[in-house]
């Protein structure tokens, strides 16, 4: 088959950061540490994982408030702040755009149910591209091996012929122990460079 290209979504595609949705929440008592505390007392991973509902996800956010600067609160604000935190990375996401036009182009995200159909409507996401999955559909994040192995049975792809883009290094190690080609994205000249020299080969 053609070589293919798989693309994280979250600092690849899309930047993204907590920052302003913990000012938003700290407005209204909550106080996090660093992203670590933020992850624990939010379930952020569990939800990720698609173990804990939408509902369930806001709830556990609405816990971390002040009940008395909250109680007028709802949380359809706390998801549309939730939802704010992304800005386009244009250059990485219109070279996934034109690649797709002439090679297989697939979407690995550790995401969430919240954040994913924002990111279809926002941006267009998935609409250029062959398939998708996320974390939340395949019960496992990157770096757990579970979710390249769904990935390759859901698609029926090889290995060998993937180029994995991601900016964590733990996850691109991952897909090489299975056998994926992968790059550590660190900026988007350098990813291009590697993607294209890649395709190149075939």
């Amino acid at each position: 088959m053609s070589r293919a290209v798989v693309f994280d979504v979250g600092k690849v595609l899309v930047n993204f950061s907590f920052s302003m949705f913990k000012d938003f929440l700290s407005n209204y008592g909550a106080s996090f540490s660093n992203d670590q505390d933020f992850f624990r007392k939010t379930s952020l991973l569990d939800f990720e994982k698609g173990f804990i509902s939408d509902k369930e996800f806001l709830s556990k956010i609405f816990s971390n408030l002040d009940p008395k600067l909250s109680k007028n609160l709802e949380l359809e604000e706390i998801k549309l702040n939730w939802q704010n935190i992304f800005t386009l990375n244009t250059e990485m996401f219109e070279f996934a755009k034109n690649t797709a036009n002439s090679r297989p182009v697939y979407l690995l995200s550790n995401t969430n149910p919240i954040h994913w159909p924002y990111l279809e409507k926002e941006y267009g996401l998935t609409d250029f591209v062959n398939g998708f999955l996320t974390s939340h559909q395949a019960g496992a994040m990157k770096p757990d091996q579970k979710i390249y192995s769904s990935f390759i049975d859901k698609f029926t792809l090889k290995p060998k012929d993937l180029i994995f883009v991601d900016d964590l290094e733990e996850n691109i190690i991952a897909c090489r122990e299975l056998g994926w080609n992968g790059i550590h994205h660190v900026n988007s000249k350098d990813s291009i460079k590697a993607v294209n020299d890649f395709l190149a080969l075939t």
